[in-house]
């Protein structure tokens, strides 16, 4: 969690068309505005959370899964926060969304979600995964899911150093 003071949303009037829309798509969500203070890498930004969200070759309920797991390790609360709605919507239990917080019962698992999460662990604790670690992924997971798997843990490692360094605030 962080003690920062939030930094600043930067003004959108010197955004070009191509930004506002893009903005007005994600509904000027706090996240999407603090990427703006750079204009020219917020596209590629926005065009990987995209293809994360939308084209991930992950079910659903274990893409939020590991969101969730690596927004709640990083103590990002805003990142939790928006995705423990979309984590509903996509059908993950209120019980795995609570486990996946404090892992208090890790049985409500399912054996796929159960194994996301400690693989989820595993690269946040160690940045890589172990040989037998691997081998239980590609076991379970096709290829591009463990792709999808990999760049999801990674993308939402650098979310939430974003957010909790520029201590982004919840929408109001």
């Amino acid at each position: 969690m962080s003690n920062l003071e939030p930094y600043p949303l930067p003004e959108l009037d010197n955004l070009s068309p191509e930004l506002l829309r893009e903005l007005e798509k994600r509904r000027y969500l706090n996240v999407y505005r603090m990427v703006m203070h750079t204009p020219e890498f917020a596209p590629a930004y926005m065009t990987m959370a995209d293809a994360l969200l939308k084209r991930s070759t992950l079910p659903p309920t274990l893409r939020e899964l590991i969101i969730l797991r690596v927004g709640y390790k990083y103590g990002a609360a805003y990142a939790a926060f928006h995705h423990e709605r979309l984590a509903r919507q996509v059908g993950l239990s209120e019980a795995a969304i609570a486990a996946a917080k404090d892992e208090a019962d890790a049985d409500v698992f399912t054996d796929d979600e159960k194994l996301i999460v400690e693989l989820t662990d595993e690269i946040l604790a160690t940045h890589s995964l172990s040989a037998e670690s691997r081998s239980r992924a590609v076991n379970r997971l096709t290829s591009a899911q463990f792709a999808d798997f990999v760049f999801t843990v990674g993308f939402y490692q650098l979310v939430s150093n974003f957010v909790l360094t520029f201590a982004v605030p919840l929408e109001t």
